[in-house]
């Protein structure tokens, strides 16, 4: 009987700890907002999982979203010249996390107001592959020789109002292609992001004028598991130090 009871108090106790634990985890999670954390090349094994592009001339299409495992969708006329000169304009790029779908848009203001350019087709549901999740954003510029762009009001906003992401923003010069990851940081949510664009010299008639932001899709990092380690290793601080009392 006094065995059984031991038992007992041991198996009691060792779940109080994995509850404590997970407690713990979920305040990890809880304490942390979706954010953006720029990070340099996109993560070993990732791919991408939507793209929406920006382009000042090719094909006469002044835009497109790019969807794995689906069909691109283009953004119609009017197309060639539409980001050209010193006339700003904006666009935003939102996710639903609940119906996991993104839309691009593009609007003729510089301030996200009037009628969208694109009539709100330019969105769907990419095909995520196996075990994989959003895990973050990639911003890209692609520019021919003696051709400049303008982007600026880059801003996130996963709930908790905007934040600035002023390391994309500036006035870029060709050529060359460029591209730089941010990973995620928190618990996915609903987001938005935003900005304005424009180019103000240049002229081709290819595809080496544009913009884009895409989200990268990779096998998520085992972020509870490591708060679980975290929170068993605090746990154990806590009795050795009890026990040197």
């Amino acid at each position: 009987m006094y065995g059984s009871k031991k038992l007992d108090g041991k198996a009691r106790g060792i779940m109080n700890k994995i509850v404590t634990a997970f407690a713990l985890c979920a305040m990890v999670g809880s304490a942390h907002a979706l954010s953006l954390v720029q990070v340099g090349p996109n993560p070993t094994g990732s791919s991408t999982l939507f793209r929406g592009t920006g382009t000042a001339n090719t094909g006469n299409q002044k835009a497109r979203l790019e969807l794995a495992g689906l069909s691109t969708i283009q953004g119609g006329n009017p197309g060639n010249g539409w980001f050209y000169g010193n006339n700003p304009r904006s666009w935003e790029m939102s996710w639903n996390n609940t119906n996991k779908t993104v839309s691009w848009k593009l609007f003729s203001s510089s301030d996200w107001t009037g009628p969208e350019a694109t009539n709100g087709l330019m969105n769907g549901a990419p095909v995520f592959q196996s075990g994989n999740d959003l895990v973050g954003l990639a911003f890209g510029r692609s520019l021919a020789t003696d051709t400049s762009l303008n982007l600026d009001n880059i801003m996130f906003n996963a709930g908790s109002g905007w934040v600035d992401i002023n390391s994309e923003e500036g006035l870029f010069t060709g050529g060359g292609f460029t591209k730089t990851y941010y990973a995620f940081n928190g618990t996915m949510t609903d987001w938005v992001l935003r900005g304005t664009a424009n180019f103000p010299a240049g002229t081709t008639t290819g595809d080496s004028m544009r913009f884009f932001v895409e989200g990268v899709q990779a096998v998520p990092e085992p972020g509870t598991m490591v708060a679980l380690g975290l929170g068993l290793a605090a746990m154990a601080r806590r009795k050795r130090k009890a026990q040197v009392r």
